[in-house]
């Protein structure tokens, strides 16, 4: 998941659980994102939609791998 400057590991699992899929976070309410305990810029660059092209991208090139699945494990 390719998210802003302050996302580690553990804060983008948490945003994946709360969410379900990336696309998700992108399109959740600032309120919301804020409530996931994320320093306001960061907040503030999901919200904005800073990295979504970025995360489109990355989407697009996994799924066009040949025999690759993209699985969400949080469901």
């Amino acid at each position: 998941m390719c998210l802003p400057r302050g996302i580690a590991a553990r804060r983008s699992a948490r945003l994946l659980k709360q969410f379900g899929w990336p696309e998700n976070v992108f399109h959740a309410p600032l309120r919301q994102l804020g409530a996931c305990e994320l320093p306001a810029a960061t907040a503030q660059a999901i919200f904005k939609k800073e990295a979504f092209k970025r995360a489109e991208k990355e989407l697009a090139a996994i799924r066009a791998i040949p025999g690759c699945q993209l699985v969400n494990e949080l469901e």
